[in-house]
């Protein structure tokens, strides 16, 4: 089985708010996700081994839930390309994947900071409302500073770059 954390990758102008970068970056998670798509030993490697808190425990349940499965990234895909929000259907829609089990140390992280800093202007709602909205799991887009290559033009700006995306 693999699991999928989609992105977009689209000009800062397309969303609300004022943001430092030309481009930021958009990763779609499952936000809050009600039942796990199969039992977490089966998800994380090594899983029953794992000696953290409860609390350590309880955040890497939540990075394995906030990915996608295949079909559900597809009806992402099918939702935001016929819903034309913010523009995003002219725009890449990518799925970075991972196989299952996956290694605690490798789940993705999205940009908590930037999200804390940023507060509503560093999400993306789709509203589970709109009658259009025909998946089965709230997902929201979580808004990240972004530099295209296209943008870097020196060695020393291509690794704060690289610092950046890795912080």
């Amino acid at each position: 089985m693999k699991l999928y954390r989609p992105y977009s990758v689209v000009p800062a102008s397309q969303l609300e708010g004022e943001f430092e970068e030309k481009t930021v970056r958009v990763d779609w998670i499952c936000h809050e996700r009600e039942e796990a798509v199969l039992p977490y030993y089966q998800l994380i490697k090594s899983y029953s081994d794992i000696e953290y808190s409860i609390r350590e425990k309880n955040w890497i349940e939540e990075r394995v839930d906030n990915l996608l499965t295949g079909s559900e990234a597809e009806t992402l895909r099918n939702y935001l390309a016929k819903s034309g929000k913010f523009g995003l259907s002219t725009f890449p829609f990518e799925l970075e994947e991972f196989t299952v089990p996956i290694e605690s140390g490798e789940l993705p992280l999205f940009k908590e900071k930037y999200l804390n800093e940023a507060g509503l202007r560093g999400c993306i709602f789709l509203y589970t409302r709109d009658k259009d909205y025909d998946l089965s799991i709230p997902v929201i887009g979580v808004i990240s500073p972004f530099r295209e290559l296209r943008d870097i033009h020196t060695v020393s700006d291509m690794l704060r770059e690289i610092d950046k995306q890795n912080h």
